[in-house]
């Protein structure tokens, strides 16, 4: 059924008189409670219409959560087909993993998601079942897959097929800084998102970037410009440095992470394998030193082959490490950082197979660097960003106009 925040109040609390009947029945009345007062806390119960499904039909859709194209450390996505309900027929239902802290996930994932939906690179979200002991969600079925498989594909859409075009590659990035721009200026409480990264980004049919994983997702308080964290939620090497010495986080710890983001998608590479290159020229440029007493050398050095070297942050706590990206770890810090990824992002544009345009690509990568700011002050606005790379798209084409 479709339900709004307000109407969903009267159902839980008529299915009150329902006392333990069966599992189902209780996990709905426990999930759907908690639902409620989240989503009294973050938007006054103001958010989109969405679906409730029942257990049995999720079953049936994803025959049994037979097919899982996507995971993650707390979750799995399931490819499903719906029929009836006027919903579309494929679906894509994510199922957390039976913990306490992930049902606080869950909630979460479904209060924010049912906030965002009207926003056009937005993950669709459809609706939600409560009958599970972590409440799953339930979207649209992102034809192109991930940002992450994009990546790893070398921006071809299949092994063996012709690259995504460098435009396409701007637009994606420029898509995904709207979405994020959308959290944090165009709702009466802005979001922060708080773990943006490839695998949170998927693309449908035309490639079009669909911002999701609100999992971790805060609001800020009004008049605040930060919010105080209890954990360090996030993955390694997204997460602004700030968050382990404040342990407060803000806009800008977004646009961290979209800096990392947009050096994946110029590089065609996973943040992990960027940092082993970066680690390659620290290590070249300090041999080049001390053989020529302190000169650094005249051109990139050769990149390959990549020895697999894995380089853990001296400031993160051993909990925060976790796997599955296998992104947990970053290069240490150095006075000459933007030097390093300079070093790196060059040879990056002489290998760019889908007609980068000069310009743009250096643009893009100084933007980048730019929102991997080790001071927070020093990085651009989330708006910036995206007006930012609007201007460099349209650089090339005034440029071919002309």
């Amino acid at each position: 059924m479709g339900i709004s925040a307000s109407s969903a109040i009267k159902f839980f609390k008529d299915s009150g008189t329902i006392k333990g009947e069966d599992r189902e029945k209780e996990l709905t009345l426990r999930n759907g409670k908690l639902l409620l007062e989240k989503l009294k806390a973050e938007c006054d119960c103001r958010s989109d219409l969405f679906t409730i499904f029942s257990a049995k039909e999720l079953k049936d859709a994803t025959n049994d959560y037979a097919e899982k194209p996507y995971s993650d450390v707390w979750f799995g996505l399931y490819k499903g087909y719906l029929k009836g309900r006027g919903l579309p027929l494929r679906v894509l239902v994510k199922q957390y993993v039976a913990y306490d802290y992930d049902i606080e996930m869950a909630i979460n994932d479904v209060v924010m998601a049912s906030q965002v939906n009207k926003h056009k690179n937005m993950l669709k979200f459809l609706g939600c079942c409560l009958e599970t002991n972590v409440p799953a969600l339930v979207f649209e079925f992102p034809e192109k897959g991930t940002l992450r498989d994009l990546i790893n594909n070398k921006f071809s859409s299949r092994p063996g097929c012709s690259p995504v075009s460098w435009d396409n590659k701007l637009r994606i990035a420029r898509e995904i800084a709207d979405a994020v721009t959308y959290l944090h200026h165009g709702l009466p409480k802005r979001i922060l998102h708080r773990d943006l990264k490839p695998k949170n980004i998927f693309l449908d049919g035309n490639f079009v970037a669909k911002l999701s994983g609100f999992y971790w997702s805060l609001s800020l308080p009004k008049g605040q410009d930060h919010v105080e964290v209890g954990r360090f939620d996030g993955t390694i090497g997204y997460m602004p440095p700030e968050i382990f010495m404040t342990s407060s986080y803000t806009d800008r710890g977004d646009v961290y992470a979209f800096g990392t983001l947009l050096l994946e998608i110029l590089l065609e590479e996973n943040f992990l394998k960027i940092c082993e290159m970066v680690e390659q020229v620290r290590d070249s440029l300090r041999q080049s030193r001390a053989q020529v007493g302190g000169s650094p050398p005249q051109s990139p050095p050769d990149l390959s082959p990549r020895s697999r070297r894995y380089y853990t942050s001296e400031t993160a706590p051993p909990q925060t490490v976790t796997e599955n990206d296998a992104l947990s770890e970053v290069p240490r810090a150095d006075p000459d950082e933007d030097h390093l990824w300079r070093e790196v992002i060059w040879p990056g544009f002489m290998t760019e197979k889908t007609g980068a345009n000069y310009q743009q690509f250096m643009a893009c990568a100084e933007l980048a660097l730019k929102c991997r700011k080790s001071n927070s002050h020093q990085r651009p606005t989330m708006m910036e960003v995206a007006l930012e790379l609007r201007i460099i798209i349209n650089f090339q084409t005034s440029t071919l106009r002309k």
